[in-house]
């Protein structure tokens, strides 16, 4: 079984977290294949905001449903990438 994460709060975090923070994001943002900041990013529609919540029915119900699922996962994606890096 698998550890569970407790996952701070940026307010909570110390010198050396926010420090490994910027670190890794400074290393995605290195990464020019679908590993990097970009691809992730676009993912979510940056920088054309090409993502299905921000597009003119975001407010049908069946897309608000999805909302947070959706989010849910990206942050996942996006947080083990993170951990990736550093």
């Amino acid at each position: 079984m698998a550890d569970i994460r407790i996952r701070l709060g940026v307010h909570n975090l110390d010198a050396s977290q926010v420090t490994a923070f910027r670190e890794s994001y400074r290393q995605m943002m290195q990464i020019n294949d679908n590993r990097g900041y970009q691809v992730l990013a676009g993912r979510h529609g940056v920088p054309d905001w090409y993502c299905w919540h921000h597009q003119q029915n975001a407010r049908v119900a069946q897309n608000m449903r999805l909302f947070l699922p959706w989010h849910r996962a990206y942050l996942y994606n996006w947080e083990m990438a993170m951990r990736d890096r550093v």
